[in-house]
């Protein structure tokens, strides 16, 4: 089993709890490219959940052990979904 360099990428979020809109900011791709990604990672894993693909993952040193961030992201920021609309 190996995952693409695109899958290994988004699953090395999932220790860090980022929302998928998250993960796709922080790679510069689209939610659906995320999901995508995700969904295959998960098929290869033979896994059903974020959960079960984190600990998977960090079984077979896909993932570092404990939570984790990719070291170049700051911490992530939610802003409200309408905070870029203009209010009089």
């Amino acid at each position: 089993m190996r995952l693409t360099d695109s899958e290994h990428a988004v699953l090395r979020f999932l220790p860090s709890h980022m929302t998928n809109e998250e993960i796709s900011a922080a790679l510069f791709l689209s939610v659906n490219t995320v999901k995508t990604h995700l969904r295959s990672a998960y098929k290869k894993l033979g896994v059903r959940s974020r959960r079960d693909a984190i600990a998977r993952g960090r079984r077979l040193g896909l993932l570092l052990p404990g939570p984790s961030r990719p070291a170049h992201l700051p911490a992530p920021t939610r802003t409200p979904l309408l905070s870029w609309v203009a209010h009089p």
